[in-house]
């Protein structure tokens, strides 16, 4: 980053890369990259997981701390990423599902980007941080955005979930439990990492911090 430049990118992955992060000199705030992936457990290499290879997530674990008694605050995903984002219990934010929206319950609350923007930061955020439906773009700086042309399922694998939503109605299964049905949960097709929706995050969160650092 240009001298006096700070800078905060929140990236959502379910990839395992970590940049080298620069400061502008000795006096100067860090900048800072937070990474949320979304179900992830300790399945990680720096944890003793011989099956899983992520070795620049073993390189930042060796170079930085390693918490190995740490837990989640809720048994899903909205009230944990509101609890993390916001430092308050799912008890204080009373988000206890995965429909609540945190601004309707605590409206003023302060979220760790906006502290940080309150102290000269500039605060980005790309892919899962809030609750899909809540990505909170009074947190931001830039507008949250979701990648325009990557898709989160192969074209076969929506062509499949779509054949078994249409059997399930001619076999009379409510509609209600139908559209709760999602596409396979793993796939493996050649394909670029951008057409999916991790890769293309990814790549929004590399662009970005390539253009912030030129001030």
């Amino acid at each position: 980053m240009k001298s006096g430049d700070i800078c905060c990118v929140v990236v959502a992955l379910a990839l395992g890369w970590f940049p080298t992060l620069t400061t502008a000199g000795d006096d100067s705030p860090p900048n800072i990259l937070f990474i949320a992936v979304d179900d992830l457990r300790c399945e990680l290499g720096c944890y003793g997981v011989s099956g899983v290879h992520s070795p620049n997530f073993d390189r930042l674990a060796r170079s930085g701390v390693l918490f190995t008694r740490a837990y989640c605050q809720q048994a899903v995903c909205n009230p944990s990423r509101v609890s993390v984002m916001t430092g308050l219990r799912p008890d204080s934010t009373r988000v206890w599902d995965l429909k609540t929206d945190f601004r309707t319950t605590i409206p003023e609350a302060v979220t760790l980007p906006q502290h940080l923007r309150r102290h000269g930061y500039r605060a980005v955020s790309y892919g899962k941080i809030f609750h899909n439906p809540f990505p909170d773009q009074v947190s931001w700086d830039e507008p949250h955005r979701w990648p325009e042309e990557a898709q989160l399922w192969s074209a076969a694998a929506r062509e499949e979930l779509a054949e078994t939503r249409q059997r399930l109605r001619d076999e009379g299964v409510p509609e209600a439990a139908i559209q709760r049905l999602r596409a396979r949960a793993l796939e493996q097709v050649d394909v670029e990492d951008s057409q999916h929706v991790d890769g293309a995050i990814a790549e929004q969160g590399i662009a970005a911090m390539q253009r912030l650092s030129q001030g």
